[in-house]
């Protein structure tokens, strides 16, 4: 009885997930909140969530959609950005997290209009990123066109 117990915590007990796992999820995370910040996430904003992601992570594009579909799944119970945040920071250098940014720009004018929400959000991201506003605005204008 005992032994089936420890078995049974054992088998209970995740992996850690890898560094570059953990980094994927957490530029997914943050993608996918700039799309919900306006409450409405259309085909759109949807099709460049996935392009975005595409180009955040080197994930296969079938990796990329179950990613998306399990943030998704997790995004009703998050409560703090911040883990994903210091994830960010302490493993990207200040150009791929620039790139994560420009990516929110890219979903966040993936539906013809730029929510002020959206804007706030990606601000707020990229101060916490310890992003320079010169790097920001070069992401902004790089997602424009």
């Amino acid at each position: 009885m005992l032994g089936a117990l420890k078995n049974w915590f054992s088998s209970e007990v995740a992996e850690p997930e890898s560094a570059d796992h953990l980094v994927q999820k957490a530029a997914a995370f943050l993608l996918f909140e700039v799309a919900l910040v306006d409450r409405h996430i259309g085909d759109q904003e949807r099709d460049q969530l996935l392009k975005s992601v595409l180009a955040a992570t080197s994930l296969s594009q079938a990796d990329a959609e179950v990613l998306l579909e399990q943030v998704e799944s997790e995004a009703e119970a998050l409560t703090s950005h911040h883990r994903f945040i210091r994830t960010l920071v302490d493993e990207l250098d200040e150009d791929e997290r620039g790139l994560v940014i420009e990516q929110m720009w890219r979903v966040a004018y993936a539906d013809g209009e730029l929510d002020r929400y959206e804007e706030q959000f990606i601000r707020r991201v990229a101060d916490l990123l310890y992003l320079p506003h010169s790097r920001y605005i070069q992401a902004k204008l790089k997602a424009q066109g």
